[in-house]
């Protein structure tokens, strides 16, 4: 990233809250269970997969966006096309918009809210940080989406359906992340 100070508050994040952070994950455990684990795409990582894509999106939205890392990576990228990231976890959308009102950036937004209640749009590129998550209740949701909104593009960390006409456009990549050194992707972009 460009903005140096950015990138170090949020490298920083998980050494100076990692008591808070915990103990916010365990309030939310009766609700959701064992789901809350913390790591990071590198950004080299973030636009592999971008830069690959032919989609031009109307909005980027990232599902389980944590503290905004990779809407953080998409603003700097594109700064007038606007980037959502949704997460259950309030703690670390909190510390993310304490960030976007600090440097000031606009066109950026986290939000407190579930995969499962937001509303996707025709043209939405999606980002899902979705290894917590149930597999068969990736595959429900995105054939939802996907239903709904032919017109989306996906990039997940778990397979995103099994549905073969959706599948003719699922094309599958392996870069590091944070805890792993070939994370498998899953991009689905329909061929127009």
């Amino acid at each position: 990233m460009k903005n140096t100070k950015l990138l170090e508050e949020l490298e920083g994040y998980i050494g100076k809250f990692r008591s808070e952070e915990t103990r916010v994950s365990n309030t939310l455990k009766d609700k959701y269970g064992e789901v809350f684990t913390y790591g990071s795409t590198p950004e080299e990582t973030f636009l592999k997969l971008i830069n690959n894509l032919t989609v031009k999106p109307k909005r980027f939205i990232v599902v389980g966006c944590s503290i905004g890392w990779v809407n953080f990576y998409w603003n700097e990228l594109h700064p007038n096309i606007k980037t959502i990231g949704i997460d259950i976890h309030p703690y670390r959308i909190d510390f993310g918009n304490s960030l976007i009102e600090e440097y000031n950036l606009t066109n950026i937004k986290l939000s407190n809210t579930s995969f499962y209640d937001f509303e996707f749009q025709e043209g939405d590129l999606i980002w899902e940080s979705n290894l917590c998550f149930p597999q068969s209740d990736v595959y429900i949701i995105n054939n939802t989406i996907l239903n709904k909104n032919p017109n989306i593009s996906i990039i997940s960390y778990r397979p995103i359906s099994k549905k073969e006409n959706y599948r003719i456009n699922i094309t599958s990549h392996y870069y590091p992340t944070s805890w792993m050194e070939r994370q498998p992707f899953w991009v689905y972009e329909k061929i127009k």
